[in-house]
């Protein structure tokens, strides 16, 4: 079988819901005559019909890098990036489509609808919280049990005269002179 009749096959095995069926014709085919960008887009096509989307997703990527200029390539990517949980990289694989093809009706339906999702939803700050900031920084601070106890200073009415003792920082009126204990 030549590489236009295995993709013929597959085509018709997918159009009759039989994607099991062409992923082996397509497998095969591949395997003996080499892959270009349309049977890995059969491929990628028939893994995501079985349920493997994640391995569809890789034979869609190789469609997009073989012919980037081909929309359909780029909207089934989009699709299967959706279908595995990556709306951003779907949302701009379905733009790369529209570029190539402004009147691709599926293409712009489905960046539309996943773009308005998107803008519905509410978006995760890549700061933190304040309340995350002040968690994170009190984690650092120095733990009760290992704070040394400081005796408290007192203040007394000699305070606003600014005399103060050198050995424990409390302002005490025996510093003052005899002058200004009078006044």
């Amino acid at each position: 079988m030549d590489s236009v009749h295995m993709k013929t096959e597959a085509r018709r095995l997918l159009h009759l819901d039989r994607p099991d069926q062409a992923v082996t014709v397509l497998q095969s085919g591949m395997a003996q005559m080499g892959a270009d960008a349309e049977s890995h887009g059969l491929m990628g096509a028939a893994l995501a019909r079985v349920g493997e989307d994640s391995v569809a997703v890789s034979h869609f990527e190789q469609a997009v890098r073989m012919d980037p200029s081909r929309a359909s390539n780029h909207y089934n990517l989009g699709v299967a990036y959706e279908k595995t949980a990556h709306p951003e990289w779907a949302l701009e694989s379905y733009r790369q489509a529209l570029l190539r093809d402004p009147k691709f009706e599926q293409a712009y339906i489905a960046y539309y609808r996943l773009a308005s999702m998107l803008a519905a939803q509410p978006h995760e700050s890549p700061l933190p919280s304040p309340e995350q900031t002040i968690t994170a920084q009190m984690s650092t601070l120095p733990q009760p049990e290992t704070i040394q106890a400081v005796p408290p200073v007192l203040i007394t009415e000699s305070a606003s005269k600014g005399v103060e003792t050198e050995s424990t920082g409390v302002f005490d009126r025996t510093t003052l002179s005899d002058d200004e204990r009078t006044e």
